[in-house]
């Protein structure tokens, strides 16, 4: 049996988010009011993510400095290299409810808060089912995350 990769997956994540942290509060000081999340600030720090994770993920690291530094990659179920494309849906699920929460003013229904609350859980809530390698953000994606040995 494989040995989980969720704890150095969650390490990972805290890393990519304290690196993401300063640009994404210079881009709500820029574009929100006083440290409030407008919508053009939301659409930038989503923009800003998407290029973080799809660009790293789909370049010869297959990694973003997050898992680079606790030795994993993002790969096809073959083992080969993410396009840009692929890398930008696997990332997508993450996103997609926070943008869609943005039509809850415009249309009053909190349903989009919801799923935007619900689709990360949603997507790791898969990884037990997958034997911990394949969220369902993954699976969209046909990708993996595995260990390697390149640090």
């Amino acid at each position: 049996m494989r040995t989980s990769v969720l704890p150095r997956r969650l390490v990972a994540g805290v890393v990519d988010a304290l690196i993401l942290t300063p640009p994404s509060l210079a881009a709500t000081w820029a574009l929100g009011e006083a440290f409030v999340l407008t919508a053009p600030a939301v659409l930038a720090i989503a923009g800003l993510d998407l290029l973080y994770r799809a660009g790293f993920e789909s370049s010869r690291w297959q990694a973003t400095p997050g898992k680079r530094w606790l030795r994993l990659r993002v790969a096809g179920v073959a083992g080969e290299r993410l396009s840009v494309g692929r890398a930008v849906l696997r990332t997508l699920p993450f996103w997609g409810g926070t943008l869609l929460a943005l039509l809850t003013p415009a249309t009053g229904l909190s349903l989009f808060t919801a799923l935007a609350w619900l689709a990360a859980p949603l997507c790791l809530a898969w990884l037990p089912v997958s034997g911990w390698r394949q969220g369902l953000h993954d699976a969209l994606a046909d990708a993996v995350v595995e260990r390697t040995a390149i640090g």
